[in-house]
């Protein structure tokens, strides 16, 4: 294991989750200002990362397995409800110990991506206790089969000489599908190849990533019939993953229970003095309004007093609910009618007729018990009558049209008001 060196000149995002034998987290990183691999805990993860504010991390193949579903239709509103138990007979762990990512469903197939949930959250925890005094964003968890390129009908194979999991012997992870694949030592690679050419057979070509120096040790591993078909790619694992941290946004771990909440800690840190501005300008508005609220209440309490006074001034007996109402109740008896009373509704008729050319008062019927007018008017035309019987109604007065008539070029009309 390489001692991890800091580096605060630039932020390295991608890490490669891990557990040693002992079952502790352990994690593996590129620097990329000297090209090294380290490994390490999460402590030394973050001191290594110091300049880091986003983490993407790479979940080793044989810790994530890859699945392609195909659902039904009627499946897709709670697809992710059922496909755990749908998956049931082809896993070795209880479901409800595993964690299901989906990815875009498509023409009724969907990608899955299959973890353990006590390790996934294991990593996370760990990370973010190492990381408490810092803002530190994990953005995704990634399935590292889907780190590696792929095109249909064509096999990609790459070789890990980084000391993936502690050890030094090489570590090769195929991607054979979109959704399919493996990682093995070199040791299982050509039984496996074997089968797979068996199950699927010879694809177009296989693209191998490798370094120069293991090009010929990794051909010779190769079965026969899948020597003739490799395209070499010159470079190394941790060169292919960089170079890859778009490829995989497809599929993100970070789902369902291991969602990612909103940065709250980082928000606090940018708004607290404004939020605490926000606060202190908050409680003064509530205490001005608490304190005006009280005046208006006293106020109010001295003018109902003197509104009981003048009504009992002037109706010295009986009982007093509402004065204000009462008193109203009272004038508008006095007027006749429960309306506004004669006088308010002939000086809102003269505001509106005297504003008409030629429009004529004939004759006017008035009658108290039912507070209603009636007129016989004379105008130019239908439209005036229209017009003084459209804005008396916009008065809040009741304009009734009874009956018209053309006499020598102008109308006659009835109109009945009530107020």
């Amino acid at each position: 294991m390489n001692t991890p060196t800091p580096n605060n000149a630039a932020a390295i995002a991608m890490v490669k989750a891990s557990v040693q034998a002992n079952g502790e987290p352990y994690y593996q990183w590129l620097d990329t200002s000297s090209q090294q691999v380290h490994s390490g805990s999460a402590v030394e993860l973050m001191a290594s990362l110091s300049a880091a504010t986003q983490l993407e991390l790479i979940v080793p193949a044989q810790y994530c397995t890859l699945k392609h579903y195909g659902f039904e239709s009627s499946e897709s509103k709670v697809l992710r409800q059922t496909l755990p138990y749908s998956l049931e007979d082809e896993l070795l762990t209880d479901v409800d110990e595993l964690h299901f990512a989906l990815g875009e469903p498509l023409q009724e197939q969907v990608p899955v991506a299959i973890i353990s949930s006590k390790l996934l959250s294991n990593w996370l925890a760990d990370i973010r206790a190492a990381a408490v005094d810092r803002e530190l964003d994990i953005k995704k968890v990634i399935p590292e089969l889907l780190m590696l390129p792929w095109l249909e009908q064509q096999w990609t194979l790459c070789v890990d000489d980084s000391g993936s999991d502690g050890d030094v012997e090489l570590r090769y992870l195929l991607r054979s599908s979109a959704y399919q694949g493996f990682a093995l030592p070199a040791a299982l690679l050509p039984q496996a190849l074997s089968l797979l050419i068996a199950e699927q057979g010879l694809p177009k070509s296989i693209v191998l990533y490798c370094t120069d120096a293991l090009r010929d040790e990794v051909k010779a591993v190769l079965p026969e019939a899948l020597r003739a078909l490799v395209l070499w790619q010159s470079g190394h694992y941790w060169g292919l993953m960089t170079a890859q941290q778009t490829a995989a946004d497809e599929l993100n771990l970070l789902q369902a229970m291991f969602a990612r909440g909103l940065a709250w800690r980082k928000y606090w840190l940018q708004w607290r003095k404004l939020l605490a501005l926000l606060a202190i300008v908050a409680v003064a508005q509530l205490a001005y309004a608490y304190t005006e609220n009280y005046h208006l209440q006293n106020k109010n309490l001295s003018l109902r007093s003197q509104i009981e006074s003048a009504y009992r001034s002037a109706i010295p007996k009986g009982a007093v609910i509402n004065a204000e109402k009462q008193l109203k109740r009272k004038v508008a008896t006095l007027q006749g009618g429960s309306g506004e009373g004669f006088v308010s509704l002939l000086a809102k008729i003269a505001a509106i007729t005297h504003t008409v050319p030629g429009f004529t008062i004939q004759s006017m019927n008035y009658s108290e018990s039912q507070n209603e007018v009636r007129l016989t008017v004379l105008a130019n035309s239908f439209k005036e009558v229209e017009s003084v019987r459209s804005q008396l109604q916009q008065q809040g007065v009741q304009a009734e049209l009874t009956g018209s008539s053309s006499e020598g070029g102008k109308t006659r009309a009835r109109l009945r008001l009530r107020g």
